[in-house]
């Protein structure tokens, strides 16, 4: 497969029709059908027989019946009918037309006078009688009247008729098995009162166990085995269809995932080649019986490879279709545990026995009903697949770490890629692997603007956190040009990243595309002018909170080692004095930082106090409280905490509850105290004080600014008494 060569044939499906061509029998099934024809048409005694072909669903049963008539008609005396009673859906018409077809093909055959339609007729114009009654009173009474005496006078004549022409008529029945019960029941209680005609024999193909079943309902207990006593009152001679040669088998399942390789135009490499060949020898093979198996595997790669090429791991994706193909309720278990497989709930050295006894009988449950052999063979595809399963079945331990590396390789067993092998598409949440390959070799040539305009068109808010995780992924080994674009131009699409409250704030698309910017920035040598970087990122960041969010990845003030941080202490400093101007810049306009950036103002506060003139944030905020008091509690309501309901029916909803000691404690360090606390008194008076000021229906405003004037009156008290008891001493 490594060294085919691109076909131009694109979606090449195998059809899954019987053989009519003897020279296409690559299974050798053309001896067996012409001995069963050459054992009827030699055949002396005039009695009826009936011929029983074995075999299951797909095996091949209807190209050895077209072998069967193929070889019949070198016989001239043989009169061969074929009828389907699949073309039939009531018990009334399949019998009807089972004795036109017979009547047909016997009148067209023979020179007699006496025309056998005549003879049939009355079991034709019998049953045309009861027609009209329900089916099942209908094929009683048809029972009845196959079974009068008028039968004989049919059956005597048809057979000096059959025996003065010279003629022998066989009967060839297909697809039995795929009637509903009741209408095998009738198919087998015709063959049973018609098949002693002289000089008419069948050849019936059917799945035996699927019969019996049907049958035991009928003629028996229920049991299979009544099922099957009654067929062998039927069949006088029960064949069973060869089993395909594995070779052969093998060889000729191996052209069908050819076809399906080779339409995509899908490299596999030598190596990847030789594994999937083993595996499937060592997993699937003793689960292919049937060519149906083979072209159905087949034609399920067909469909998928082109759909899912360069999105998924094409080996694990070829492993997983024959799993749903060979195993299918395997399959399912997979499908639907996605926990379990990947052993998301015991990732870690500590084991948890009820976890994994429940992630066992998952496992079980999926493998009912395979030999000993076919398990053994399955848990190891499962093994290949889904690596931390050796934690249950055997001592190897898959950490976290691993996860990265399956992630790099398309990999099913890596949580970000197990749901595209089975969605047959590109997840509205990912960016394909196919696009970001586009995204690399854009970076290689264009410009950061045209870098800039390729981000804003590919990213929504489904996929943003699919883009930077794969971004991220492959950070460490980007080149440091193409570093340098890409920092620039993510830092400049700031606003494609969701930033939603969150718990872990961090995780969001938001924080983790300031982190990668951080690190884009790392990739570059310091004498590449790794700081002019930074600061054109903090400078034209866009928008400023994002920018501010880089600002924050970039500093490393924690980091004493110079080799480690990504700025010295000077450089972070000359940021940090970019981004101060940047926000005494903003705040000339005309509405407020705190209405503008709610989230990030105490950042903004800080910087600006930190890197530019303490005394400038503060008069601001001053200034804008004094133009319109009510702006007071907007401020406020900036530092207000956010938690999250972990277990009632708002579950992950977050929410800002009453303001705590913390928050007073950092708004006060940019605004005077005094002055909140007259404003919030001049918007509420004398009410603050009362016990009755707060209820169920006060507003958050009312809240904040009772428990800010709460926490003032506390300060102020404990300020007081310190100073009394100073002045006692």
């Amino acid at each position: 497969m490594a060294q085919m060569k691109q076909s131009n044939q694109q979606n090449y499906y195998r059809i899954d029709a019987p053989i009519v061509d003897p020279k296409l029998d690559r299974f050798k099934r053309l001896a067996f059908a012409q001995r069963i024809a050459e054992t009827i048409a030699s055949r002396k005694n005039p009695k009826s027989i009936v011929i029983g072909i074995n075999g299951t669903w797909g095996a091949g049963k209807t190209t050895v019946l077209n072998f069967i008539e193929g070889a019949l008609g070198k016989y001239p005396h043989i009169i061969c009918v074929k009828f389907n009673p699949w073309r039939f859906n009531d018990e009334v018409h399949l019998l009807m037309n089972f004795f036109q077809t017979l009547s047909d093909a016997i009148g067209r055959s023979i020179s007699s006078k006496e025309k056998i339609g005549k003879l049939f007729q009355q079991y034709i114009s019998l049953i045309l009688s009861v027609a009209s009654e329900k089916v099942g009173k209908a094929v009683d009474k048809i029972g009845e009247i196959l079974s009068t005496v008028s039968l004989d006078e049919i059956k005597k004549r048809v057979e000096k008729i059959l025996k003065d022409e010279k003629k022998r008529v066989v009967i060839l029945m297909d697809d039995i098995d795929r009637l509903d019960k009741t209408e095998i029941q009738t198919i087998f209680k015709l063959i049973k009162l018609s098949a002693d005609f002289d000089y008419i024999a069948y050849v019936l193909a059917f799945d035996e166990e699927e019969v019996a079943k049907s049958l035991a309902e009928k003629y028996g207990s229920g049991n299979p085995e009544d099922g099957q006593k009654f067929l062998e009152k039927i069949i006088q001679v029960p064949l069973h269809l060869p089993k395909a040669d594995i070779i052969s088998l093998r060889k000729f399942c191996f052209e069908c995932i050819q076809d399906a390789v080779a339409s995509p135009g899908i490299a596999l490499t030598e190596n990847q080649t030789r594994i999937f060949v083993k595996h499937f020898i060592d997993g699937l093979e003793i689960r292919l019986h049937t060519p149906r198996m083979a072209i159905r595997y087949g034609n399920s790669l067909t469909f998928s490879l082109p759909i899912l090429k360069g999105e998924v791991h094409p080996i694990d994706l070829m492993l997983i279709e024959g799993i749903r193909i060979f195993y299918p309720l395997l399959y399912n278990s997979i499908l639907n545990n996605p926990k379990v497989f990947l052993d998301i709930e015991n990732n870690s050295h500590v084991t948890d026995k009820k976890a994994d006894e429940h992630s066992l009988k998952i496992i079980d449950q999926g493998l009912e009903g395979l030999t000993t052999k076919e398990s053994e063979a399955a848990k190891d595809l499962l093994l290949v697949l889904f690596p931390r399963l050796n934690r249950l079945f055997g001592t190897t331990h898959y950490g976290t770490e691993w996860e990265d590396k399956w992630a790099e390789e398309q990999r099913i067993s890596s949580r970000q890629y197990f749901d595209q092998f089975f969605s047959y598409t590109v997840l509205e949440r990912n960016i394909s692997d196919q696009e970001l390959e586009v995204f690399f070799k854009q970076a290689e040539s264009e410009s950061v603007d045209s870098l800039i305009l390729h981000i804003k068109k590919i990213v929504n808010d489904q996929n943003a956190d699919s883009l930077i995780l794969k971004l991220r992924r492959k950070e460490k080994q980007i080149l440091p040009e193409i570093s340098r674009k890409l920092a620039l131009a993510i830092a400049n699409c700031g606003d494609k990243f969701p930033n939603p409250e969150i718990a872990f704030s961090f995780t969001t698309a938001f924080s983790q595309a300031g982190i990668l910017v951080r690190h884009l920035i790392m990739n570059i040598p310091k004498d590449m002018k790794r700081h002019d970087i930074g600061k054109i990122v903090v400078q034209e960041g866009q928008p400023f909170s994002f920018a501010l969010e880089c600002f924050k990845w970039m500093r490393s003030p924690d980091e004493k080692e110079e080799q480690k941080r990504l700025f010295s202490i000077e450089e972070e400093n000359e940021l940090g004095k970019l981004i101060a101007s940047r926000i005494k810049e903003m705040s000339q306009e005309a509405s407020p930082l705190y209405i503008r950036f709610p989230k990030e103002l105490s950042a903004i506060l800080y910087a600006w106090s930190t890197w530019g003139s303490k005394d400038e944030a503060k008069q601001y905020i001053t200034e804008t409280i004094n133009k319109d008091s009510r702006n007071v509690l907007l401020l406020l309501k900036c530092y207000l905490p956010i938690s999250w309901d972990l277990t009632g029916p708002a579950a992950g909803v977050p929410f800002k509850y009453a303001f705590p000691r913390e928050s007073y404690n950092l708004v006060t360090e940019s605004v005077d105290a005094d002055l909140i606390y007259k404003t919030l008194y001049k918007i509420y008076g004398e009410n603050l004080n009362s016990s009755k000021f707060i209820t169920e229906s006060s507003s958050l405003e009312e809240q904040v600014a009772h428990e800010f004037v709460s926490i003032f009156q506390q300060i102020t008290s404990e300020e007081q008494k310190n100073i009394q008891n100073k002045d006692k001493h």
